[in-house]
């Protein structure tokens, strides 16, 4: 068999025959090296997603268009904004984007303010919020009354 080999493939060095000596591996021969590292699973690095307001003050945005993306409740929704489990802002409506700070008189009895504002319930210092709106543009007024019959 080593001659066979050895006709296929003159390039055959003799340490060969060394390793066909062995009882039933006469004509196995084994990879040495392992594999490169192009061929293994790399971790996946995932894109940095970078938290704030995403649409400027007064610019017009679709319904389902993201206000700002937040870790925790930062920015408040006002008219027209929706909020994800994520706590990322969403316009509901057609419209522009305002940008307020307002006064804020809470609900403290709501789960929703015992969980994020109760270190501030005592306090006689006013609460200011941020909250970001979505104000409709309005229909123009084009129609005209039809005489009923």
């Amino acid at each position: 068999m080593l001659q066979v080999l050895k006709n296929f493939i003159p390039s055959l060095s003799c340490n060969l025959s060394s390793r066909l000596q062995l009882p039933g591996l006469g004509g196995v021969l084994c990879a040495r090296d392992t594999s490169s590292k192009s061929g293994r699973l790399r971790p996946h690095k995932k894109k940095y997603r970078y938290y704030g307001i995403k649409t400027p003050d007064s610019t017009f945005v679709t319904s389902g268009t993201n206000l700002a993306y937040q870790r925790g409740v930062v920015f408040f929704p006002g008219l027209n904004v929706g909020i994800r489990r994520n706590f990322t802002l969403f316009a509901m409506e057609h419209g522009r984007v305002f940008v307020t700070t307002e006064k804020t008189n809470p609900n403290w009895e709501h789960g929703f303010v015992k969980r994020l504002c109760d270190e501030f319930k005592d306090n006689d210092i006013p609460m200011y919020k941020t909250y970001l709106h979505v104000i409709p543009i309005p229909m123009p007024n084009k129609f005209k009354l039809v005489e009923q019959y």
